[in-house]
């Protein structure tokens, strides 16, 4: 009886584990000010959380299930979460103890930003999304600005304002939402949706409906809402963009999934869906376009992450459009993120040699890296292969599918525009793969031997990220879901 009242509850008890988490944190920060007890503490959260993972999927709770969703989906989506938080934990640590005065600080908001992205991710209920919102985006503005510079200040600031007011424009597609139906519960809302045949509540509809994406495309960086993120990668920690960049789009995406595989009829509403396909369209043809013309590696990632993004937004459109959810969205989700965290992953190893003055590795164009550290020479390769959807990766059958499916429904600029941003993505990341293997016109293999250290466990980690990656590439029908 116990046993069986404990797996209902499964599905919370990560936030559970975090929530206790986070209290250790606060007491340590009063009473003994240890930073390796936050650190550890933090590790441990995470670890039991992607535990409970594995438990099998049982019925929710009654109550419980009013409110959130928890499915197979959730869980890969929220491992990836999980995942994403621990390698910033890892590799935060080293450029805490060199630049940072309140090191515990950081964790605290690393943590409460998770149970914001777990609730965001489960959450069926209007309330629940918007605190979760609140929760996951207002901690990354303290993590943003862990490098207490001027700039990441300032970044932070401009973000912190212009996010607050696309909360408000949700707010008020909610408000819509809630004046015609008179529920808070997403499931009873759009049930309401096949019966509407006024045409006044239709246009009211696709009002709220984009009053509610808009903002969620904002957090996203898509196209044109991305004019914040160029100075967010450039001045902030590598290990802090590993969060960044994947932790809101596991979430918001997870979200947008649940919310568009319940409105598959959304193409009804066909002035709703041709604006949002538009703004999807741009964020692919603008992304690799604007990466083009970069020469720092950081923000070639920062504009080719709007164009990867809209990627998996039109699978996932495309998915709502059909009723069904597709492999190969799920591809292109583990793919992106599991190859961003491995990227970030070394740049913080090269960016915190580099603030150390340890070595002369220039980190921004990659130059020389084969011949100061092979094996992330090599593993760099492969992600650049990786990002720009090569064959027989696990990005290309994403772009496989909407080639497809565009040719199907004879949908030609979506076509011509997944041509012109794949062809542009090559151009993109050939000068880094041309930088990687170039020799360095000033090299010192001895001392670079002394002094560029790394512990043998975040290599083995990176590895088994990056064949992961290749593994599943070669083999996707292993992936069961």
């Amino acid at each position: 009886m116990i046993l069986d009242i404990f797996k209902t509850f499964i599905p919370i008890f990560s936030i559970a584990i975090l929530i206790f988490s986070i209290i250790i944190i606060m007491l340590n920060m009063s009473l003994y000010k240890n930073f390796f007890i936050s650190y550890y503490t933090v590790l441990l959260s995470l670890i039991f959380c992607v535990i409970f993972l594995f438990f099998p999927n049982y019925k929710i709770f009654f109550s419980l299930s009013k409110f959130i969703i928890y499915d197979n989906y959730t869980r890969i989506f929220l491992g990836l979460l999980y995942i994403s938080g621990f390698f910033t934990c890892i590799f935060i640590k080293y450029f805490l103890n060199f630049n940072y005065v309140q090191k515990e600080i950081f964790y605290l908001f690393l943590l409460i930003s998770i149970i914001g992205g777990i609730i965001v991710s489960l959450s069926t209920h209007i309330i629940l999304f918007l605190m979760g919102m609140e929760l996951l985006f207002l901690p990354i503005i303290g993590l943003i600005n862990c490098s207490n510079t001027k700039y990441t200040l300032i970044i932070s600031i401009k973000y912190f304002f212009v996010s607050i007011l696309t909360t408000s424009f949700m707010l008020l597609g909610f408000a819509f939402l809630y004046l015609i139906y008179g529920s808070l519960n997403f499931s009873n809302i759009f049930s309401y949706f096949i019966l509407c045949n006024n045409s006044v509540t239709k246009v009211l509809i696709n009002i709220s409906v984009l009053f509610i994406l808009i903002p969620i495309f904002f957090k996203l960086s898509l196209f044109p809402f991305h004019f914040f993120l160029r100075d967010i990668y450039k001045f902030t920690f590598s290990p802090v963009l590993i969060y960044f960049t994947t932790a809101t789009k596991i979430s918001l995406i997870l979200f947008l999934t649940h919310f568009l595989s319940k409105i598959y009829y959304l193409k009804n509403y066909i002035i709703t869906y041709q604006i949002l396909f538009f703004f999807i369209i741009l964020s692919i043809f603008f992304g690799n376009f604007l990466a083009f013309f970069q020469k720092n590696i950081k923000i070639v990632l920062s504009y080719a992450s709007i164009s990867h993004t809209g990627l998996i937004l039109m699978l996932l459109l495309n998915n709502s459009f059909l009723n069904k959810i597709f492999p190969e969205f799920i591809y292109s989700i583990i793919s992106y993120i599991l190859s961003t965290i491995c990227f970030f992953s070394i740049l913080s190893i090269l960016e915190y040699q580099q603030d150390k003055k340890k070595q002369n590795i220039q980190y921004h164009s990659l130059k020389g890296l084969f011949w100061y550290h092979p094996v992330f020479g090599i593993i760099i390769t492969i992600l650049l292969f990786v990002f720009s959807g090569f064959p027989l990766t696990l990005n290309f059958w994403g772009k496989f599918y909407l080639l497809r499916f565009a040719i199907k429904k004879k949908l030609w600029f979506l076509l011509f525009s997944l041509v012109y941003s794949s062809f542009f993505s090559i151009f993109c990341y050939f000068p880094f793969l041309q930088n990687i293997y170039l020799f360095p016109e000033k090299f010192n293999a001895l001392f670079f031997q002394k002094t560029f250290k790394i512990s043998k466990i975040y290599i083995i980690m990176i590895i088994f990220l990056i064949s992961t990656l290749v593994f599943y590439g070669f083999f996707p029908n292993i992936l069961k879901f």
